[in-house]
């Protein structure tokens, strides 16, 4: 029997109803069960094996690794808080259930199951750019590979580390994706959440447990949602079957508790942890980003199924895409009170190794300011662009179709300025930033932009979709995502490009093209997704995006003569 789990609806935005009443019911029977904290020779991937067998020179590794010299290579403790601080920073929705003194101490120590701390390093490992990591370029892929097998013959398959080190898997396959290898894990995440667990149905009192488990499942639910909206599959969850409570004292669970061993760096911030002074310095934010992300998945659905012909009910569509277009008010409101772009000014410095954590928490909320004023711009474009689809059992107002390019335009330039920003400001390799997936977006539109502000769009090469463009090619190198992204992007560009011209040529149908357009140029389809992205039927491209023909994109290619008139003189006249 699956668990299920039921939250209330969410009447507000963003606001957290504390009153609203919970079921947690996911993760509450599950017991950890200790596992070896050893690495075996058997965890090492064939190909890096035969790498370090035929290394001209020993590999020598610092006490935290000698002996480890015939397995994979393990990084230092700093090296490994290194890592923890890059995935904190540039993947924090990953990173919910961490709390850092403790985090760090089975660090040090070596208390974590074997497939987290290969998950770990697989989402993490290309931050650290010192011999011997930097030496082999699929070292990430050989500790997912190690972690993978280690899930696979755990012991414990109930146990939350297990479901978060497959979000960290995910993470890495962000970088360097395997196929098979994705839908392994991706399968078996699912089969140990939803697996029965009545024979552990011991009940836990520990608050710090069950707030643990609570934010293993969160993690696990936003990495869904994000693949969901740029991927081609079906949602993990439907919002009804939710019912884990959102986190919450975000700062106090972080740093707060005793520790023994507690590393240097954070005792300023557990001495503020545990006196609740930084409930006030530090007020909670990940609830805020949590019902964003649910927000989005929902949107994304009602966007990816907008356009289907079981769906062909105008009015239910029209009503559900008001119900959205006034939810993204509502939020514009509160981020404009809350995380006002003008906060953005300052920037972030880069810490030093030494108050890396002391200076987290600043960091932190800039990023998180970035964060809701780009998924803000994102959820804007994606919604009015979906009203740009040209489909022959809905025909949009003229009006209506102009209001909607004017909004995706406002937005792509708005999201364009922040990536701008963070490519300046944020403190990482911007190809590994949870955001930068999000260009596929705001490029298409730039794309459109292109093509009616000049005169001669193909021999321009300077334009701010060229410069999106080559971005993500550069980026592509360091991210099998976003070369995808590159890909794809390229191949709608030759598809505008090819029809482009041959637009030209039906002098006597762009005319009727004029109601429809924002300037004297725009007078050609604009490259619009019909589900949201390029991909969601893999098998006939051409099927996911709407018509970039004038004679079909005004009905007029397939009528009969007598129908063509009628059709011109509704259009002439609309």
């Amino acid at each position: 029997m699956s668990i299920k789990s039921r939250m209330m609806p969410v009447h507000s935005p963003i606001s957290c109803d504390s009153s609203s009443t919970y079921v947690d019911n996911i993760f509450t029977n599950i017991k950890r069960k200790p596992s070896k904290d050893t690495l075996f020779e058997s965890d090492l991937s064939n190909g890096l094996k035969a790498h370090l067998e035929t290394a001209p020179e020993r590999l020598n590794f610092n006490s935290h690794q000698h002996q480890y010299e015939h397995a994979l290579p393990v990084p230092s403790y700093m090296q490994l808080k290194e890592i923890l601080f890059f995935l904190l920073t540039a993947h924090n929705h990953s990173m919910f259930p961490v709390r850092v003194p403790d985090f760090l101490y089975r660090l040090k120590h070596k208390k974590f199951p074997k497939y987290f701390f290969y998950a770990f390093l697989a989402a993490g490992i290309d931050c650290i750019d010192q011999i011997p990591f930097s030496n082999y370029p699929e070292l990430s892929s050989s500790y997912a590979k190690a972690a993978l097998r280690c899930i696979r013959n755990a012991e414990c398959i109930y146990d939350p580390y297990i479901i978060w080190a497959s979000v960290l898997i995910f993470v890495h396959h962000y970088k360097s994706s395997d196929i098979k290898e994705y839908f392994e894990i991706s399968n078996l995440s699912r089969i140990f959440y939803k697996m029965d667990q009545h024979e552990f149905s011991d009940c836990l009192d520990d608050p710090i447990e069950l707030e643990f488990k609570r934010r293993v499942w969160w993690s696990y639910y936003i990495i869904g949602v994000d693949t969901y909206v740029v991927g081609s599959g079906f949602p993990s969850f439907d919002l009804k079957d939710i019912v884990v409570k959102l986190p919450k004292n975000d700062f106090e669970y972080r740093y707060g508790g005793c520790y023994i061993d507690s590393d240097p760096d954070l005792i300023n911030l557990v001495k503020l942890a545990n006196t609740h002074v930084g409930q006030v310095l530090y007020p909670d934010e990940i609830f805020s980003i949590i019902k964003v992300k649910v927000f989005f998945g929902n949107l994304s659905k009602f966007i990816k199924n907008r356009w289907l012909s079981i769906n062909s009910n105008q009015n239910t569509a029209n009503l559900k895409f008001v119900k959205y277009s006034n939810r993204l008010k509502e939020i514009k409101i509160y981020i404009d009170e809350k995380y006002n772009i003008k906060l953005l000014m300052g920037g972030i410095r880069s810490p030093s190794c030494a108050d890396k954590f002391s200076n987290f928490q600043e960091a932190q909320r800039i990023i998180t300011i970035y964060f809701f004023n780009q998924i803000y711009t994102i959820m804007v474009l994606l919604l009015y662009q979906s009203e740009l689809v040209r489909i022959n059992f809905a025909k949009m107002n003229p009006n209506r179709i102009k209001s909607a390019k004017s909004n995706c335009i406002k937005a792509s330039l708005e999201s364009y300025i922040l990536f701008k920003w963070e490519s300046e400001n944020i403190p990482f390799e911007p190809s590994y930033s949870l955001f930068a997936i999000w260009k596929v977006f705001v490029s298409l539109m730039l794309l459109n932009c292109k093509f009616i502000q000049d005169d001669d769009p193909m021999a321009d090469n300077s334009s701010l979709f060229d410069k999106m463009l080559n971005e993500i090619k550069n980026s592509g190198k360091k991210s099998t995502a976003i070369q995808y992204a590159y890909i794809i992007i390229s191949k709608i560009l030759i598809f505008k490009e090819i029809n482009y011209p041959k637009n030209l040529s039906y002098k006597q149908y762009l005319d009727l093209m004029v109601p429809y357009s924002l300037s004297e140029n725009d007078i050609q389809p604009w490259v619009i997704p019909k589900y949201l992205t390029f991909h969601k039927f893999e098998c006939c491209t051409q099927s996911n995006y709407s018509t970039l023909n004038v004679k079909e994109y005004l009905f007029l290619s397939s009528d009969s003569s007598e129908n063509r008139k009628s059709r011109i003189s509704y259009l002439i006249n609309s």
